[in-house]
C-alpha cells in the first residue's frame, strides 16, 4: 500500500498534524494513511439499514416510557406506500387582523383553497 502524505501534504505541515486533521477525512483507498474507515459518517451508512428496520426497543415496564407509551401511532404498511397530500388544501387561518394589518393584501384569506402544483 503506497502513502501519499508528500503528495498530499503541500504546505508540509508536521506528518502528526496533517494526519490528525486531513487522513481521517480522506477516501483515497490506496493510501495506508487514509482513515476515512473510521469516519462516523462511514459507520453511519454501514449501519443504516439495521438501524432503521431493528431501531432498539425500549422496555415495555419501564416507567420512564409511560408517557410515549399511552400515544397512538399509526403504523405504516410497505406495500401501501407513504400517504400522500391530497390536493387542493384547505386552510383554515385565523381572521387577518389577527396577525396582519386588514388593509394588507399579503395574508390566506380564512377557508381560502390553495392549489399547490407539484414539480
Amino acid at each position: 500500500m503506497m502513502d501519499f502524505i508528500r503528495e498530499c501534504n503541500q504546505f508540509e505541515v508536521s506528518s502528526e498534524d496533517f494526519e490528525r486533521l486531513w487522513c481521517f477525512r480522506c477516501r483515497n483507498q490506496e493510501c495506508r494513511r487514509c482513515r476515512s474507515e473510521q469516519a462516523a459518517w462511514v459507520h453511519r451508512i454501514a449501519t443504516q439499514q439495521d438501524s432503521l428496520f431493528n431501531p432498539p426497543r425500549a422496555d415495555d415496564q419501564d416507567p420512564q416510557y409511560d408517557d410515549i407509551r399511552s400515544k397512538t401511532f399509526r403504523c405504516l404498511n410497505p406495500q401501501e406506500g407513504v400517504p400522500t397530500v391530497q390536493y387542493p388544501i384547505v386552510i383554515n387561518s385565523p381572521a387577518p387582523s389577527q396577525f396582519m394589518s386588514s388593509t394588507s393584501d399579503n395574508f390566506v384569506k380564512p377557508g381560502a383553497v390553495i392549489t399547490l402544483k407539484g414539480t
